[in-house]
């Protein structure tokens, strides 16, 4: 899945793995990548959830 962020993804990445312990993958600018596949179904509305949380804060 992929975000397209209001702010630079590159340090919304980062604020994801130094902040949340929440690895993602920079593809652009603005395009942020959120692999989910090893993530148990039940987890995916917190890490999507996480993801935005860290956008507000960021942004």
């Amino acid at each position: 899945m992929s975000f397209k962020t209001k702010c630079n993804a590159e340090n919304l990445r980062q604020k994801l793995l130094n902040d949340y312990e929440t690895g993602t993958i920079c593809l652009g600018e603005h395009l942020l990548r959120l692999a989910f596949s090893s993530v148990d179904d039940e987890n995916i509305p917190a890490l999507v959830d996480t993801v935005y949380k860290a956008a507000e804060e960021l942004c």
